[in-house]
């Protein structure tokens, strides 16, 4: 039932884009509907419709899913670390690619660059638990 409303809201707030008086009195509702959304993240089941819907409204809407951004961007990475499954994870990372369209105006770059750094980060930390085990300094022509 859940799964349905959020489909219909989503579906409501991306027609009113092409109806300026409708956007002008709709646009209201939708921090509330950006909050609500995040907030019901803790049911797993409804994440598939959360995270379409977040992947429709944040191009449409940046400026008002701003205020969401740091949140967002945490939970979209604990998804993407965590043990979901892979449609959800796809999800997750269509998200927060989104995300920049919320950065601040001429803080996209700045947004794609600490989330790069931050992605490297992540990934040298990994490498250095799996090479941890490795002892470097003999060849395996002096183990002979």
């Amino acid at each position: 039932m859940l799964e349905r409303v959020i489909a219909t809201l989503t579906e409501s707030f991306r027609l009113i884009q092409s109806n300026a008086s409708l956007a002008r009195d709709l646009s209201a509702l939708l921090p509330t509907f950006f909050s609500a959304l995040l907030n019901l993240t803790s049911q797993h089941a409804l994440l598939p419709p959360i995270l379409s819907s977040l992947h429709i409204l944040i191009p449409e809407h940046p400026t008002v899913f701003r205020p969401n951004l740091t949140r967002s961007s945490a939970l979209m990475l604990s998804i993407l670390e965590g043990p979901y499954p892979k449609n959800i994870k796809k999800l997750a990372a269509r998200v927060y690619v989104d995300l920049h369209y919320s950065a601040q105006k001429g803080g996209n770059a700045e947004h794609w660059r600490a989330g790069i750094l931050g992605t490297i980060a992540e990934v040298h930390f990994v490498l250095d638990q799996i090479f941890s085990v490795v002892e470097e300094g003999d060849s395996l022509e002096n183990l002979g």
